[in-house]
């Protein structure tokens, strides 16, 4: 398998991948947010293997891990590493817990879809209008991963976040992705690289090669 080159004249580089599957086919999609630790499902162990081949293909070596309390996220990074033969003890941070859908917690998707309407959902995915109902503080969310981001010391590190919260990160890192394009699928990639500011590798990727 060939690796996948990237510049390699960069300060530093951060990968974002979202969480793998909670959930496999046919079954109930719920809104599982902070208060919800679901472990990964059987296909969202079989896509955190796939993030782990995909890492592995990357011509890089990563010093640090950072994941949420939520054992879907230390599940993936954990599987990934393993995976791509990184021997790596992930660092657990709160900051990168998953947000909090209040109300929604735990329901259906069909359910919440019919009490907020898919325009109020939209303007979540899209603008960040948090919808009522739910508990979310976005300027504190964006300020506690600007101080992460800006407390990384090392030159490639991976974060596994939940997409409540991977969604903010190309904010943070003032990234150009269109607002339609923000939404990470599970176990996919985005990638941001620091020279005089930070620019945008890719995002959204989970297929190999």
């Amino acid at each position: 398998m060939m690796p996948i080159l990237l510049s390699n004249t960069y300060k530093q580089r951060i990968l974002i991948a979202r969480h793998a599957n909670t959930f496999d086919k046919g079954e109930q999609l719920l809104r599982v947010g902070a208060k919800t630790n679901l472990p990964l499902s059987v296909s969202g162990k079989e896509q955190a293997v796939r993030l782990g081949q995909m890492l592995a293909q990357f011509d890089m070596k990563i010093d640090k891990v950072w994941v949420s309390n939520l054992v879907r996220t230390q599940q993936t990074a954990n599987i990934a590493l393993e995976t791509a033969k990184f021997n790596l003890t992930p660092i657990i941070t709160s900051v990168l817990d998953e947000v909090d859908y209040g109300v929604d917690e735990g329901q259906p998707e069909t359910k919440v879809i019919a009490r907020l309407g898919k325009e109020a959902l939209l303007a979540w995915e899209q603008d960040s209008i948090v919808p009522a109902g739910w508990n979310i503080d976005v300027a504190t969310i964006v300020a506690n991963l600007h101080n992460l981001i800006n407390n990384i010391q090392e030159r490639d590190v991976l974060i596994v976040t939940s997409n409540g919260i991977a969604r903010f990160l190309p904010q943070v890192l003032n990234l150009k992705i269109a607002k339609t394009e923000l939404k990470l699928n599970t176990a996919a990639l985005g990638c941001a690289s620091l020279h005089t500011t930070w620019d945008l590798d890719f995002w959204n990727k989970s297929e190999l090669g």
